[in-house]
């Protein structure tokens, strides 16, 4: 990387590309914290070319049943990058970085670089005119995440987050509504196949309505909410669709389910299972009894 004699820091930068910049590397802190929560569910470059990463695809087609209605996928679709006309090259809270700027001067790309000057942290590459993508790379120059955010005011929302295992493969995709809220996560092995995907539907009041959960074998169960945010059942189907059986919840004061009752699809009991719970809410007991009131697995 070019030494500090050589870098230039134009003094008439316009402040707001300055506070931009400043506003997504805030946003990094974020996409760390959720990054490793997501994990715990389940080379070098030159400056003179910086990385570009193609990006797997990933498509999930799975039928929605009737108990559910999942929100219609949020996306922003990146732009054809405009040409370059000017790249800037400065020295910020102690790393370095690359500003690439379009014929009219807007920014469009910032390429920020590891202590050694030579290898890519993070590169954000302008999506729309109100969103950023931001990829982050690992030591040898492979991408272990991209996010999509979108840019409100002082606030950011992602739209989509993606995460990669060491050889750069997707494992991980989170896509988000306009509220900002999970409408869906999709997490994929190391060739490709998707293994489990939840989908996320809302109430007015952002409080989860559903939630559909598709195993591997497309198998697939669906979790139904009250406005409170209490679970009320659980419908289930097998891998040709079929529904095979169905639970009802009953809570207590603190939302807690205390009963679930598995009935078959006609409506018969089969059995239920009561929990129950210490002071601070921790689960410390489950017992399940046939329709007569007989212990099972005793």
């Amino acid at each position: 990387m070019t030494n500090n004699n050589n870098i230039t820091t134009r003094k008439n930068n316009n402040v707001k590309e300055n506070k931009t910049m400043t506003d997504m590397i805030k946003t990094i802190t974020l996409l760390s914290v959720i990054s490793a929560l997501a994990l715990s569910m389940t080379a070098c470059t030159p400056k003179s070319a910086p990385m570009e990463v193609k990006l797997p695809e990933t498509t999930v087609s799975v039928s929605t049943p009737a108990e559910t209605t999942i929100p219609a996928e949020t996306t922003v679709a990146e732009t054809t990058a405009p040409m370059e006309e000017r790249v800037e090259k400065v020295y910020v809270d102690g790393e370095y970085c690359e500003k690439y700027y379009d014929a009219n001067d807007e920014l469009i790309k910032m390429d920020i670089y590891k202590e050694d000057g030579v290898s890519i942290d993070r590169v954000y590459k302008r999506a729309s005119e109100d969103s950023w993508y931001l990829t982050k790379y690992d030591e040898n120059g492979t991408a272990i995440s991209q996010d999509l955010a979108k840019f409100v005011g002082e606030d950011s929302r992602y739209i989509l987050k993606r995460m990669y295992n060491e050889s750069g493969k997707l494992v991980i995709e989170t896509r988000f509504n306009e509220q900002g809220d999970m409408i869906s996560l999709c997490m994929l092995m190391d060739d490709g196949v998707t293994y489990s995907t939840m989908l996320i539907d809302y109430y007015d009041n952002q409080k989860v309505r559903t939630i559909k959960n598709i195993e591997s074998d497309r198998s697939y169960s669906v979790e139904n909410y009250n406005e409170s945010g209490q679970r009320i059942s659980r419908y289930c189907y097998d891998t040709e669709g079929v529904f095979t059986h169905y639970f009802e919840y009953d809570n207590d004061e603190n939302g807690k389910a205390v009963r679930a009752t598995k009935y078959s699809p006609d409506g018969v009991m089969i059995e239920y299972t009561l929990f129950k719970y210490d002071s601070k809410g921790n689960q410390t007991e489950e017992k399940t009894y046939t329709p007569d009131g007989k212990p099972i697995g005793d």
